[in-house]
């Protein structure tokens, strides 16, 4: 079974072949551009993106993107989108009183910003299957297969 690990950082899963675009310093993963991955069309079972992954994506290039990792994927394969959601986020800001310096953190990490309900619009866009998605803390977590 093959599975691939996306915007991994220090998330190295021994089931996976794990992708980032930096190193992280003493860990080992494969050092590639995660918008186009280099697999055989319908080659991988289950795709996971990281939180992250999604966000270090402009969002016009974010439909190609979401496509190119599809087409890795075989008939019935799995991809679990993992995001920082920016509606809960906000909402800790807000009410929890999040500091400011851990908001800036997670921000300026990103290209863009996503919520559940236009993560779940690009994933049917793209004609997958949307199985559950659910949210921890504030990442929001979508899992979809291709048909």
């Amino acid at each position: 079974m093959k599975k691939i690990n996306i915007h991994c950082g220090t998330n190295i899963r021994n089931d996976c072949i794990n992708i980032d675009t930096r190193s992280e310093a003493g860990l080992s993963c494969n050092i590639q551009d995660s918008y186009d991955l280099h697999f055989e069309d319908g080659s991988c079972d289950e795709i996971i993106i990281n939180p992250g992954g999604l966000e270090s994506i402009s969002k016009q290039d974010a439909a190609m993107t979401v496509d190119s990792w599809k087409k890795c994927l075989k008939k019935g394969g799995s991809i679990w989108i993992n995001f920082s959601d920016v509606r809960p986020l906000f909402n800790k800001v807000s009410y929890d009183r999040m500091p400011l310096e851990e908001l800036e953190s997670i921000i300026y990490k990103t290209k863009s910003l996503w919520d559940m309900k236009s993560v779940k619009g690009l994933v049917q866009l793209l004609g997958l299957s949307l199985s559950s998605s659910h949210y921890t803390d504030f990442i929001g977590v979508i899992h979809a297969t291709k048909d």
